[in-house]
């Protein structure tokens, strides 16, 4: 429940480049494995570039930062483990402290990195683990509760800050709000990213290599004489359909089988397809259901500043407000 902004990244451990060969497709060249020093001067560099970001962004906004100028990111020790000089390892002086508990993990001055995250090249099911990890919500809705006084407890996921500390939080209503508020990304906002050959508008996805899967397949389908189908999708070739069924996406996303029953929890089939308005009308009136669309709701106004803040806020209260052009006021917009 704390705003703590973090990044998750997933990087192949080598890099794409031409194939020697003269083929069409690129050819992956894997590269050394990181080492605990390689860690630690990247969380250096992260540390400084984003304190910098920060200290310009406060300056911009006119608050104080909470550091000297004279200050710097990260502890005199740090270029020693490293065996470099310390104005190759940061520019200016380093005073602040630096840690290295793990292997492949570091943390620099408030700035943590945890590479020691791998996934096997044959591991596709691994991969998927990881990037459903990656995309997970922000607080577990299973450890949220709301206690018989009205408040809201969350239950932390261990005790904090020892073993013997608090196991959850007890906000007031419109502090859970607040708190919740924060980690709402703004609208409009791509929280997914792809970066070098994997970005849409690389012209060098079509020539990536097809996962190992769909190149055995590939293999197989050509021994054998068979015209191979692809999906469509740059850079993937494999031999799966374009797009997955509603029940199967159901299934992969939530986690809900569609076609199950809920009572003998045996696979459903389809009967029949019904789409005789008449019948559908029918049908649905002897099972006592809503047989026609409920009307649309009106939209709503934009709430008032005290409907929603006790001790102020924001002056468009939380709303992303823009200008229309018809109109030449400003308007609450939601995301799409």
């Amino acid at each position: 429940m704390n705003l703590n902004p973090h990044v998750h990244a997933i990087l192949p451990d080598g890099l794409f480049v031409e194939d020697p060969g003269g083929g069409e497709r690129l050819v992956f060249k894997r590269l050394p494995p990181p080492t605990d020093e390689d860690i630690l001067r990247l969380t250096v560099r992260l540390a400084q570039r984003l304190t910098k970001i920060a200290k310009r962004r406060m300056q911009q906004a006119e608050f104080d930062p909470p550091w000297d100028d004279e200050q710097a990111l990260v502890h005199d020790s740090a270029a020693k483990a490293l065996r470099i000089p310390p104005s190759e390892l940061l520019q200016g002086p380093a005073q602040h402290a630096w840690a290295q508990d793990k292997p492949l993990c570091a943390k620099v001055d408030g700035f943590s990195l945890h590479a020691a995250r791998t996934v096997d090249e044959h591991d596709r099911k691994g991969l998927e683990r990881l990037c459903r990890y990656c995309l997970r919500s922000p607080l577990s809705l299973e450890r949220l509760s709301i206690d018989p006084d009205g408040r809201v407890r969350y239950r932390l996921h261990r005790p904090w800050p020892n073993p013997a500390g608090r196991t959850a939080i007890v906000l007031e209503p419109l502090a859970f709000l607040r708190r919740l508020a924060a980690l709402i990304p703004a609208p409009y906002t791509n929280l997914i990213r792809y970066h070098g050959v994997f970005a849409n508008r690389s012209r060098f996805r079509k020539r990536l290599p097809l996962p190992p899967e769909a190149a055995r397949d590939r293999e197989k389908d050509e021994d054998d004489g068979a015209e191979v189908q692809t999906d469509g999708m740059e850079g993937c070739g494999a031999t799966r359909p374009r797009r997955l069924g509603w029940a199967q996406l159901l299934k992969r996303v939530l986690d809900v089988d569609a076609l199950e029953c809920p009572k003998c929890h045996t696979p459903m089939v389809v009967l029949a397809f019904l789409t005789d308005p008449a019948v559908l009308y029918k049908i649905l009136d002897h099972l006592k259901l809503p047989s026609s669309p409920p009307a649309t709701a009106p939209a709503r106004p934009v709430p008032h500043e005290g409907e929603m803040f006790s001790e102020g806020g924001p002056e468009d209260a939380g709303f992303n407000g823009v200008r229309d052009r018809a109109f030449g006021s400003a308007v609450a917009r939601a995301p799409p």
